[in-house]
């Protein structure tokens, strides 16, 4: 399941708005950008900050030794010859590091990854994880309608391991998970689909409470969240809340909000930026 197209769509037509808007207008002369002083660009580069580790609380909710009633996974494609993999557990590092048998990849360095948390009123609560691999390797994990498995290796060489007991991340909120970078208090510029006027908000993430355009929407009782982690590419965190509502935020890679979008069952979508 993944909330993202039908929100892009929203995206796309109120970006195309924003052009055919822009059309209109005559095109400025275009000028060279002067040149800094050293003291500019040295000031210039002093305001870059850092990147932050997106995956340090989702490996922290992870790492470990699943060695419990490992087995191998018949993939059946048509033409692979499959090779038992050998014996062993899949071992999770803080680090990123996943290895079993001789095979390894770190996590950190993958194109994606995705991580999935749904719950509902007096049902378990349902984690799922996957990463997008450059060598075509599978790493997933599920706690959902009683399958509880991590899965790793190759297509030819695919094992998968009983996960033994509820996971961290299962305990808490995705927003609770990864707070400290979604929290902020800070201005942005908004427009409403259909609408070619910009307006400045004030918007606050604290505690699980998003105070924005003079509403509280309480994230903690998202029944569907998503997180998503692009390497080099920043961050990006999705919740389905009451009434039909739907929320995106968009970090860059160094924590800093990048995008808001916010759609509603009754009215228009609305497309945020920081100011």
């Amino acid at each position: 399941m993944n909330l993202f197209p039908r929100h892009f769509l929203v995206i796309s037509a109120i970006l195309l708005l924003s052009a055919c808007s822009n059309d209109s207008d005559e095109p400025a002369p275009e000028q060279e950008a002067p040149e800094l002083p050293q003291a500019a660009e040295q000031a210039h580069a002093a305001r870059v900050l850092p990147k932050v580790d997106f995956w340090a609380p989702l490996l922290a909710g992870i790492a470990g030794t699943y060695d419990s009633e490992c087995e191998p996974v018949d993939v059946n494609v048509p033409g692979m010859q499959a090779l038992p993999p050998l014996p062993g557990p899949i071992v999770v590092m803080a680090d990123g590091n996943v290895r079993s048998a001789g095979q390894s990849l770190n996590l950190r360095t993958q194109i994606v990854s995705t991580l999935e948390r749904k719950r509902q009123a007096g049902q378990a609560v349902n984690l799922y994880m996957d990463a997008m691999t450059e060598k075509m390797m599978t790493f997933s994990l599920e706690q959902r309608d009683r399958r509880d498995w991590i899965t790793f290796g190759m297509p030819y060489s695919l094992k998968r391991c009983k996960i033994a007991s509820p996971l961290p991340l299962s305990r808490q909120s995705l927003y609770t998970t990864f707070a400290k970078f979604l929290d902020a208090n800070l201005q942005v510029e908004c427009m409403s689909a259909g609408g070619l006027k910009m307006d400045v908000h004030p918007y606050k993430l604290a505690k699980g409470i998003l105070d924005f355009e003079g509403r509280l929407v309480d994230l903690n009782e998202s029944s569907h969240e998503m997180v998503t982690i692009h390497a080099d590419a920043g961050f990006v965190y999705s919740a389905e809340l009451p009434d039909e509502e739907q929320l995106i935020i968009t970090l860059d890679p160094q924590g800093q909000l990048t995008q808001l979008f916010l759609t509603r069952k009754k009215s228009r979508a609305i497309v945020c930026s920081t100011k």
